[in-house]
């Protein structure tokens, strides 16, 4: 899952892994978008991918726009062996100085991709 908090208007979300210098865009399964009471969005786009094609070498990465403006940031965030509760990403990318909140959760996505192999 990627999330992005406080923006407007509903930006677009990519959640993309990437191994060997080879990137693959993953399937949007849910979107939710909530809106907080200063009228601002957050946004939570979700996917599933393969046990097999998730692992420790593959990076996931989180890529935000906003359609008809030059904001892009992409965050990404390097898998290790063992699922943790909830992974903050240490790079990041942006064309813009706006600051958006991301957090990305592999502790869902691991243990779900896990179960699928057994």
């Amino acid at each position: 899952s990627c999330q992005v908090q406080g923006v407007f208007p509903v930006p677009l979300i990519d959640i993309s892994w990437t191994k060997n210098s080879t990137s693959n865009q993953m399937a949007k399964m849910d979107t939710v978008v909530k809106t907080g009471p200063d009228g601002l969005l957050d946004v939570t786009v979700s996917s599933l991918g393969l046990r097999t094609d998730i692992t420790t070498d593959v990076v996931m990465g989180c890529e935000v726009t906003i359609a008809n403006t030059e904001f892009y940031i992409r965050e990404e965030l390097e898998l290790f062996e063992y699922p943790i509760a909830e992974l903050k990403s240490r790079y990041t990318s942006s064309s813009s100085p706006i600051l958006v909140s991301f957090t990305i959760f592999v502790s869902i996505i691991i243990p779900f991709l896990v179960a699928r192999t057994y």
